[in-house]
């Protein structure tokens, strides 16, 4: 739950911009992404009003998601200490995606483009957009910030890679699509969104993308006082 009393928030610079970071969870949920990935949940749609859910990733030199599509979820990438992540978008301005529309499936796959976050960077990912990053640092990363708005699948998503990373079974490409799509986020380990299997390695043009950091601190200020408004008790978050 959300302390009311509890200090001012810190300040983090991203991409050359100051953003008041929100509380965090005392007891955040964790999933399970692979056996050397993981994701730590700081913030859901339950104790943000409804209105983003931020999670921060360790990941494995080489990890990372595999191409994916949120319908419904706007998503900013943050990196702290540690840059070394590839973020690859769509190489051309593209319409959004509407649920059923599955790149490679019922549509053309899209050709992708990358660009690679340094330290303290900011890039930001419109909803209904193929995308995915790895893990191009050489070593293991953590404090890699992802937010989604409103984000209500992502802990359906997650569950579906922490209960196969439990049963030590991965699940087949249709599997994963067909599971994490039920969260609208279609998942797809075989590469059919991007026109081939090896994507972690398209070469792509460099792409440029905005940070729309103003927009992520309007989110996290709503939530803020939208959840002490609550009057809801308030034992629960660190500063």
């Amino acid at each position: 739950m959300l302390a009311a009393d509890s200090p001012k928030p810190r300040s983090q610079v991203f991409s050359g911009e100051t953003l008041r970071m929100p509380r965090f969870l005392k007891h955040p949920l964790i999933f399970q992404l692979s056996p050397t990935d993981r994701v730590t949940l700081y913030r859901t749609p339950q104790d943000t009003c409804g209105l983003y859910t931020w999670g921060v990733f360790t990941v494995s030199n080489g990890g990372g998601p595999v191409p994916h599509i949120h319908y419904a979820d706007k998503e900013w990438f943050l990196t702290e200490n540690q840059g070394g992540i590839r973020v690859f978008l769509p190489k051309d301005p593209l319409p959004s995606l509407v649920p059923g529309q599955v790149p490679g499936l019922n549509g053309p796959s899209q050709a992708m483009g990358s660009t690679l976050l340094p330290s303290h960077a900011a890039l930001f990912s419109r909803q209904g957009i193929v995308h995915y990053y790895t893990n191009e640092s050489g070593e293991r990363l953590s404090g890699f910030h992802n937010v989604w708005a409103p984000g209500y699948g992502m802990i359906g998503v997650f569950q579906v890679f922490d209960q196969a990373v439990k049963r030590g079974q991965p699940l087949d490409p249709q599997e994963l699509m067909a599971q994490t799509g039920l969260w609208g986020t279609p998942h797809d380990s075989a590469g059919v969104m991007v026109g081939t299997s090896d994507y972690r390695k398209i070469p792509g043009p460099g792409v440029t993308a905005p940070t729309n950091l103003k927009q992520l601190q309007a989110l996290i200020d709503k939530g803020e006082a939208c959840f002490e408004n609550t009057g809801s008790p308030v034992r629960n978050m660190t500063p």
